[in-house]
């Protein structure tokens, strides 16, 4: 089946009110408990999912008592004790001979047996992480709840349990981490909330968001800085979107610019201003850093097409990610883009292409980059990275991405950072609802998975004319089930 045959049965399944009809079940479930030891309410991450679930299942479920430990109930969802280990390597980031920001092993399998009347389905997992994701898992892949957009869900209606009494299900991430970078230099429908705190509800805006992202298990969220924002006020409002990322398991990430003149991007050194630059540098460092990002994303670049300023923006740029690693311990990745320079665009070929440099424009030389920095490797519109012809950018296609991502792979911490919507081009902007995104969206997720690029961010351009639903595609995409 295609996926864009699956993607509109998906839809219409969405759209559908669920029936709730049990599969082996004749009578009505009386009761529903989540069984949680200490270790899993004493956690934030758990405790908050753990909250959230109990009252999805009471609506779910309205004909059934839900609960919290109730060891009487006639389903019990039984978690583990979890002790994190501090000394083990959680193992996306095993035989990694570069330094890589490392996010909780979060692999996860229900087990459910029927005993005396009564089911009961035991977690086992390795993190609160997992757990987190384990119970979310449950609800949308199993008991029919959908996520599908952050202000809205689908809400089954069961009158008895609806599984199997018996059967094992394991869930295992196809990337370590995985999320959604939300491109708030266009006028996206989170970049107020996100950059101003005195429009109404912005804060719980965000962290409706973020529980969207929690419950579609995934565990990563950026947004570009924009450099009107009210410094003073600013600072408070960032650090309650950090804490409350972190809260549920989340790494929080913002992107700035060196000195990008387009569409108001944040600038860490304004190039006319007089002064030593540097000094710049650590002033807007040491503002952005009162609240704990866990990375941020440099844009080394004045703008698409600009001039580059060569080896002086070269050197604050990397001064810029040593600040940002060695003063304030959060991971540096470098922003690229799928703008060549022309002696790499006239190699005409695919072929020639690849065999090309591949650098974009602006980007930092490698004997001033050390391998600390991660990097996000960029592609645009409706086009894979393996597909022959990609006219975007003065590009014949996008293979060159393909081949540096495993290039990079190698030797520094690389993301794969693909677009999911074109804001400016030829989708948000008329009423389109472009589906080739959803073939070319897995056909990378699949070959990024097969050259062992661990993480994936999807540029989110908005949810305007159904794009939610790439999205949440996406979203799902990055886990493998059986």
């Amino acid at each position: 089946m295609s996926i864009n045959r699956f993607f509109l049965i998906s839809l219409l399944l969405c759209l559908v009110s669920s029936g709730g009809s049990a599969v082996n079940a004749q009578e009505i479930t009386n009761s529903i408990a989540i069984i949680a030891p200490p270790e899993i309410l004493g956690n934030s991450i758990t405790k908050t999912t753990v909250d959230d679930a109990v009252k999805l299942l009471q609506r779910g479920f309205p004909a059934s008592s839900v609960a919290l430990n109730d060891r009487s109930a006639t389903v019990q969802i039984v978690l583990p004790r979890i002790i994190p280990s501090r000394n083990e390597t959680p193992r996306f980031a095993q035989g990694r001979s570069y330094h890589y920001l490392a996010y909780p092993d979060h692999d996860y399998e229900w087990r459910s047996a029927g005993k005396n009347g009564r089911v009961t389905l035991t977690l086992q997992t390795r993190s609160p992480q997992g757990a987190s994701f384990a119970l979310y898992g449950l609800l949308q892949e199993k008991l029919g709840f959908r996520f599908y957009h952050p202000k809205r869900t689908l809400i089954p209606h069961h009158v008895s349990w609806p599984l199997p009494a018996r059967f094992s299900w394991q869930a295992a991430p196809r990337f370590d981490k995985k999320g959604f970078h939300l491109h708030t230099l266009h006028p996206i429908e989170l970049t107020e909330q996100l950059h101003n705190p005195g429009r109404p509800n912005s804060l719980d805006d965000v962290r409706e968001y973020v529980d969207w992202l929690v419950r579609n298990q995934q565990n990563v969220m950026q947004f570009y800085l924009l450099r009107g924002v009210d410094r003073e006020r600013w600072t408070g409002h960032a650090r309650s979107i950090v804490d409350y990322a972190h809260r549920r398991g989340v790494l929080a990430g913002v992107e700035i610019s060196v000195a990008m003149l387009q569409q108001k991007a944040f600038q860490t050194v304004k190039l006319l201003r007089p002064g030593p630059y540097r000094r710049q540098i650590d002033r807007n460092l040491a503002w952005l850093f009162q609240a704990k990002w866990d990375f941020v994303t440099i844009e080394p670049t004045m703008g698409e097409y600009l001039p580059d300023l060569a080896s002086l923006k070269s050197e604050l740029t990397a001064y810029l990610m040593r600040e940002v690693a060695e003063r304030y311990h959060a991971k540096p990745m470098l922003a690229t883009h799928v703008i060549r320079a022309r002696r790499e665009r006239d190699a005409g070929s695919a072929a020639g292409q690849a065999a090309a440099d591949s650098k974009g424009r602006g980007e930092v030389p490698d004997d001033i980059l050390d391998s600390t920095p991660g990097i996000l490797l960029h592609s645009v519109m409706c086009y894979s990275v393996s597909e022959p012809k990609a006219p975007v950018y003065g590009n014949v296609n996008q293979r060159f991405v393909l081949q540096r991502a495993e290039h990079e792979n190698g030797r520094r911490e690389t993301w794969y950072w693909p677009e999911s919507a074109y804001w400016v081009a030829f989708d948000n902007s008329v009423p389109l609802l472009l589906l080739p995104y959803l073939d070319a969206r897995w056909s990378d997720m699949t070959a990024m998975e097969r050259i062992g690029v661990a993480n994936h961010l999807t540029f989110s351009s908005g949810w305007e004319w159904g794009y939610w639903l790439i999205d949440w595609s996406i979203a799902r995409w990055s886990w493998r089930y059986s």
